[in-house]
């Protein structure tokens, strides 16, 4: 079964670890997952040594990506914002959700799909998406309106996050905490730092 999953990712670390979620959440053996993807053009671009491992990883993506519910592909567009580590606060903000324990849930989830990875710093949980997926969500919402819809909406909701982010910086500066204001832009802002 190892060999089968390694042979048909292609070698990819990421492309085994969705597969191997897809297997686990799904409790699909490895022989009904290969079957599946054969009806996808995959088993042509594992034959084809003239196919990148990008192509190979792209189509393991979309079927992980079809897999998951309305919810779930709403948020991880949405989260495909960042360029960078986020927190669940700005999680939230960017998915326009009431409540943290709703983003815990849908980020947990996302997660366990090897779609987010989490870090855990002095009990501070972090995320990213790796930036394969953030070139699979660039290239899904040129080809499919609610998928750019959902993207542009939490890009806008993104901004603000930063905004809120100098705002708070700005506010410090100008009360004589410079070194302050400094640490919380660059700590806080979900934009990569241009210092």
């Amino acid at each position: 079964d190892c060999n089968t999953i390694v042979t048909v990712c292609g070698q990819v670390p990421l492309a085994l670890r969705l597969m191997c979620s897809i297997m686990r959440d799904e409790r699909v053996s490895v022989n009904e997952l290969v079957e599946e993807l054969k009806i996808a053009p995959l088993v042509q671009v594992l034959d084809d040594a003239s196919f990148s491992d990008d192509a190979r990883l792209k189509i393991i993506i979309n079927k992980s990506f079809q897999r998951l519910t309305d919810n779930e592909k709403h948020a991880f567009v949405s989260l495909a914002v960042f360029p960078r580590w986020f927190g669940i606060e700005e999680a939230t903000t960017v998915l326009d959700l009431k409540t943290v324990r709703i983003t815990k849930k849908i980020i947990r989830s996302l997660e366990r799909k090897s779609l987010i990875d989490c870090c855990v710093e002095d009990s501070e949980c972090s995320f990213t998406v790796h930036s394969l997926l953030r070139d699979f969500v660039d290239e899904k919402k040129i080809g499919d309106e609610a998928i750019g819809a959902s993207f542009d909406a939490a890009q806008r909701r993104f901004y603000y996050v930063d905004i809120m982010c100098f705002e708070e910086a700005n506010e410090l500066f100008f009360t004589h905490h410079s070194s302050e204001a400094v640490k919380t832009f660059h700590t806080k802002s979900p934009l990569p730092s241009l210092f």
